[in-house]
């Protein structure tokens, strides 16, 4: 089988990963790499013997020997180096959130129609295995009709104040809760019709960092459940691993309650 020829924008955390699980699996192949400094570039291609490097990914683009292409840039910065992949002509892997606007989400989509290019975003969750099992589980019928589920996901003040340096262009709604957006229509085999958020910035923004301290977000989904998710990106390092989320879904009858909690740290 031939192996699929992959590109890499944005060689951030997410980036640099992708490039090293690309470089190690035995049906990939990294072809090239794109990030706007130099010594990224330099150290990702150093690390996995990724033979071309670029600091324009529109540079990259014109390659001719390239079949896909992952986008791992800031969450904000997603909708243009994802459009200039669909219309390249190769298929694109998206990091969460896919886009932080719906109208660019709309026009990726009518652009890979278009374009007969796949789009896949990279809700990675769903591959850990404690969320596989609450998904089995819940497809089972073990805990019934899922009435409600509630999210709740903590980043500590690290991530916004020295991991992330872009923090102030994001949210933990778009950084965290999309996850669990993904995970209830995942688990629930449903859509949201409905969604309200409420957020609030003090600490954050006291130091300078024009970003939401926590959130709380209600979605009511097609087929009745609703879901409320509470990220929050500002909790003391001293509390919590970097990543502390857990999730729990309620159905009927009444003893039909799953709970999911991981600690994950980066």
């Amino acid at each position: 089988m031939d192996r699929i020829r992959i590109g890499v924008i944005g060689l951030g955390t997410m980036g640099s990963q992708y490039a090293k699980i690309y470089s190690a699996h035995p049906l990939a192949e990294v072809v090239a790499v794109s990030a706007l400094q130099q010594d990224q570039v330099d150290k990702v291609r150093s690390l996995y013997g990724v033979p071309h490097g670029y600091t324009d990914y529109r540079k990259m683009l014109e390659r001719q020997d390239l079949d896909a292409v992952v986008v791992a840039t800031p969450d904000s910065q997603h909708y243009e180096p994802t459009r200039a992949v669909l219309e390249s002509g190769r298929h694109a892997l998206v990091e969460k959130p896919f886009t932080t606007s719906t109208a660019e989400a709309d026009e990726l989509i009518r652009i890979s129609r278009q374009a007969g290019k796949i789009i896949q975003v990279a809700f990675n969750h769903r591959w850990l295995s404690a969320y596989h099992q609450a998904k089995a589980t819940i497809a089972g019928g073990e805990i019934g009709m899922p009435l409600a589920g509630y999210a709740r996901k903590n980043d500590t003040i690290f991530v916004s104040t020295q991991h992330l340096s872009w923090a102030g262009t994001t949210t933990p709604a778009w950084f965290l809760s999309s996850h669990d957006i993904d995970l209830m229509r995942w688990w629930l085999a449903s859509e949201p019709v409905e969604a309200r958020a409420w957020g609030r910035k003090e600490v954050l923004v006291a130091m300078g960092i024009p970003h939401t301290t926590s959130s709380r977000r209600k979605s009511n989904l097609l087929r009745g459940p609703s879901l409320l998710s509470n990220p929050h990106g500002s909790i003391p390092t001293l509390f919590l691993p970097l990543s502390n989320p857990s999730w729990k879904s309620s159905g009927a009858p009444g003893i039909s309650t799953w709970i999911v909690s991981a600690n994950l740290s980066r």
